[in-house]
């Protein structure tokens, strides 16, 4: 689990923040305590800064993605033949740039035995991770090269 979270916020390093770990874990607290008091208002805040409601549900958009992307690389990767440990951490190693991960994508290990597919998903997949999924996702999209 700890290969999801990435750094602190501003860090250089890929994968869910842990700002936006606290930020979601806030919101769930919130919104059981909405189901129990439904008048209740309340807003979310770090010390004294209040945080507004598109900037919580952006992060609440980028965990959707991001456990997506996992489940996706996982999914395309597990054709290579490789156990889940192996698949499954060389997945969140990549996108979240972690480096090495477990099985035979171990610390003693590297990447050079998986088939040419399985190392250009990866590649895709740390480029993600590494400059953020929503402006990769954008450049992405077949309509932004449109005029």
């Amino acid at each position: 689990m700890l290969m999801f979270v990435g750094g602190m916020a501003g860090s250089t390093g890929g994968g869910i923040k842990v700002l936006r770990i606290m930020t979601i874990f806030k919101e769930a607290v919130y919104e059981i305590s909405r189901i129990i008091h439904p008048r209740k208002v309340k807003s979310i805040r770090f010390g004294k800064t209040y945080i507004p409601l598109e900037i919580i549900s952006s992060m609440n958009v980028f965990v959707i993605i991001f456990l997506m992307l996992y489940v996706l690389g996982i999914l395309i990767l597990s054709t290579t033949g490789y156990d889940y440990e192996t698949v499954s951490t060389m997945v969140v190693a990549c996108i979240a740039n972690i480096g090495p991960g477990l099985g035979k994508v171990g610390p003693t290990q590297n990447y050079s035995f998986l088939p040419d597919y399985a190392k250009w998903v990866l590649s895709y997949l740390m480029v993600l991770g590494r400059l953020e999924l929503f402006p990769i996702l954008v450049l992405s999209l077949p309509s932004i090269w449109t005029k």
